[in-house]
């Protein structure tokens, strides 16, 4: 069993790649195999703000980063799957006390 931290803020590059490994979202792995989750926050935080956008930049990245002549492609029910299985890991801001709560502690299972 692999415990990934309540907090994505938390997450080692390692924790990022075994998210998207369990949550069978490889084709996210090109672009953020070497993102910590402060980063893969801030990714999230971009497609949230500005989500039809940030999937065709995401898919632009992935057709330059071709690799053995094999497309890789981020199809839309697997970016929305990426939206919601990463939700329970962002933390929560109270904004009268400046306070970061996480939403749950789960863990995935190898």
């Amino acid at each position: 069993d692999h415990c990934l931290p309540s907090n994505i803020e938390q997450w080692t590059v390692d924790d990022v790649q075994q998210f998207f490994v369990k949550q069978q979202l490889e084709s996210f792995l090109p672009i953020c195999s070497q993102m910590k989750g402060t980063r893969l926050l801030a990714l999230y935080k971009m497609c949230m703000t500005n989500s039809p956008t940030m999937l065709q930049s995401l898919n632009n990245e992935l057709t330059t980063m071709e690799t053995h002549g094999e497309r890789n492609i981020i199809g839309i029910a697997e970016y929305l799957q990426f939206l919601e299985d990463i939700k329970p890991f962002v933390p929560i801001s109270n904004e009268k006390s400046d306070v970061t709560v996480p939403r749950s502690s789960l863990c995935t299972l190898l």
